[in-house]
């Protein structure tokens, strides 16, 4: 070989050492950041197992993060019917503007967990991969949950007084009606809802006045 042609080989050893340096200082930097990420980070494969799984993503689901690696990402899923990760996927793929999922997650202990999922396709080599974020919705579930409660035993004491308890909107548009109310004007509730005070309770001649 000639001299140009060891210096050229050996400038293209030294390009493919940088390019491989850089590839690994890039993975360390993305495997540091999924350890440290706040949200439960899962890794997983074209065929839909778990690769990888942050501190955050064993401790949301119960599980050492040994145990989760090579999982089925769906047996992890508490849904029926169970969807596969090509459809979760194809979901996400056609539903661009949400960035969420609402679903149900298993955790270990059987535990049935409201989450909210988002999933992202990435490539390794020739292999499509996916990073499921996960997001615990406990919190945010429980506080729905007492409000529908609170909004029941409302609308449970409305229908039992014997007062009448009439709802108006701020445009004076009737939004409840209950029982005692229809005993007293007539109207039935479906009948008023939605239509101004005035129009349905009031005489013609006292109209003007509160419109």
């Amino acid at each position: 070989a000639t001299a140009a042609q060891i210096i050229q080989a050996y400038q293209l050893d030294r390009e493919r050492q940088r390019a491989v340096a850089d590839a690994l200082e890039k993975s360390i930097r993305l495997k540091t950041m999924i350890e440290t990420a706040v949200d439960a980070v899962l890794v997983i494969d074209e065929l839909g197992m778990i690769e990888e799984v942050n501190p955050a993503a064993a401790r949301l689901l119960g599980q050492p993060a040994a145990e989760l690696t090579g999982l089925g990402f769906a047996a992890l899923i508490a849904e029926q019917p169970l969807p596969s990760l090509a459809s979760l996927s194809a979901w996400f793929a056609a539903n661009p503007d949400t960035p969420a999922l609402q679903l149900w997650m298993q955790r270990a202990d059987g535990e049935r967990l409201p989450a909210e999922l988002s999933l992202s396709p990435f490539r390794v080599g020739a292999r499509l991969c996916h990073a499921a974020i996960l997001r615990d919705h406990s919190d945010r579930f429980h506080a729905e949950r007492l409000v529908r409660e609170g909004e029941a035993r409302q609308h449970a004491i409305a229908d039992m007084a014997l007062d009448c308890i009439i709802g108006m909107d701020a445009e004076g548009r009737i939004i409840d009606f209950n029982p005692a109310a229809e005993r007293t004007f007539g109207w039935r509730y479906i009948d008023v809802y939605g239509r101004q005070l005035s129009e349905c309770l009031l005489p013609p001649e006292q109209r003007m006045a509160h419109e």
